[in-house]
């Protein structure tokens, strides 16, 4: 069964000799179960800098998926105290990206949303750049909230 619901997505960057920097997004989009598994789908924007594409995170017990299809096309692997490489596609070009998991905090459900917490550092062509997190919120969409 597939939920519409309001989706809040905060990330905070914290790059080497720079200033620390956030966003914030919130936008509607599905929330649904399948296999293992909890998805998060929604369509990003003009506002977030990549329109045409899709966002899909796929939330398992050990690990956070973040898919993006369309337009810029990117595909990000978080697994605590693990490392991975990344292609991520931005309208400046594609990044190869080195991705390092610190923490996933989690108690999202099907039944209630809830929120998701990611905490990791970032690589640039195998290069440390700085500390991030990424922290979404999901409820059930009502119109009256918005």
């Amino acid at each position: 069964m597939k939920k519409e619901v309001l989706i809040s997505i905060k990330g905070e960057q914290d790059f080497e000799n720079m200033d620390k920097d956030s966003s914030e997004l919130v936008t509607r989009g599905t929330l649904y179960e399948k296999g293992n598994a909890i998805y998060i789908v929604y369509e990003e924007s003009e506002l977030t800098g990549m329109p045409d594409t899709r966002t899909t995170i796929r939330v398992r017990s050990d690990s956070i998926n973040v898919l993006r299809t369309g337009k810029f096309p990117s595909n990000m692997l978080f697994e605590e105290k693990k490392q991975h490489i990344s292609l991520y596609n931005t309208p400046y070009g594609p990044l190869t990206l080195t991705v390092n998991t610190d923490k996933i905090e989690s108690n999202l459900t099907m039944e209630k949303g809830g929120d998701l917490s990611v905490y990791y550092s970032l690589g640039l062509d195998h290069n440390y750049i700085g500390k991030n997190q990424l922290k979404i919120n999901v409820k059930e969409y009502n119109a009256e909230e918005i």
